[in-house]
């Protein structure tokens, strides 16, 4: 009885578990890293284009002139696309055209590689090649630059585990996961590799420590010391009357009277 109660004396923990946070920052690595596998590719496929290396030759008037089918662009649902010159003695970028022509421009032009960028709270994944053009090579760089949104779907299903919203923290922003962080939880950060070596931290609430419910625990460590006294009761007046029994056995022996044996007929020969 005493094994039942203090077994269902011991509250559960609160909170996720650290596998489970884990779990979380394994996914948002894998998610993010096949992200920025898929716009490298589409960019590295744009850059190697004919027409687009000849319009980074141009000016901006010349390349807005042109329609999407001119310059073999047909950009997908969610992506951006941006044609862009970077001088070679240095200096800001000219940006000359972007897919669709309203979206922000928030791609760092001027950095070839794999960025994370934060637009609009979302998080994108977006990629910088340069182009060597086939005219004034010696005076610019061309530029295609492709971003996709972040494919999270995977971890806000992994989020979900864990009863509360993560952040992820990256050097483009902050971006809410699964919904907000109990504001009374406590917090961990778990560095993050992600794409290129970015470093990213994710804050998820802390794993709880199990506790005991003070009721249940009493009541079965009053059960546990009854038990105890009730058994050391019993084993006590066991050797007590065992003693006794002793003592009554040494008494009677020490008491007891000796008659000796009648001596013994000779016997008569035949």
């Amino acid at each position: 009885m005493a094994a039942v109660l203090l077994a269902s004396a011991r509250a559960p923990a609160e909170g996720p578990t650290w596998p489970q946070i884990r779990r979380v920052a394994a996914e948002v690595n894998q998610s993010l890293r096949e992200s920025a596998a898929g716009v490298s590719a589409r960019a590295q496929t744009l850059a190697e284009l004919p027409r687009l290396a000849l319009a980074t030759a141009t000016d901006r008037q010349t390349v807005a002139d042109l329609t999407g089918e001119e310059l073999a662009i047909r950009p997908r649902a969610s992506e951006t696309i941006e044609l862009a010159q970077v001088p070679r003695t240095g200096g800001a970028p000219l940006s000359l055209l972007r897919f669709p022509r309203d979206a922000a421009s928030t791609m760092p032009l001027a950095s070839p590689g794999v960025h994370l960028i934060v637009s609009q709270g979302a998080l994108r994944v977006a990629s910088v090649v340069r182009i060597r053009p086939p005219a004034r090579s010696d005076e610019i760089d061309g530029v295609v630059a492709v971003s996709w949104p972040a494919d999270m779907a995977r971890v806000a299903r992994q989020v979900a585990a864990l009863g509360s919203g993560v952040t992820l923290e990256t050097q483009a922003g902050t971006i809410q996961i699964g919904g907000p962080t109990r504001a009374e939880a406590q917090r961990v950060a778990v560095p993050v590799a992600g794409p290129s070596g970015q470093g990213l931290v994710l804050i998820a609430p802390a794993p709880a420590a199990r506790g005991w419910r003070p009721r249940p625990l009493a009541a079965a460590l009053g059960i546990a010391l009854g038990t105890l006294v009730s058994a050391s009761l019993i084993f006590g007046g066991a050797v007590a009357a065992e003693r006794r029994a002793r003592a009554y056995e040494l008494e009677a022996w020490a008491t007891r009277t000796w008659t000796p044996a009648p001596p013994a007929r000779p016997r008569t020969p035949m």
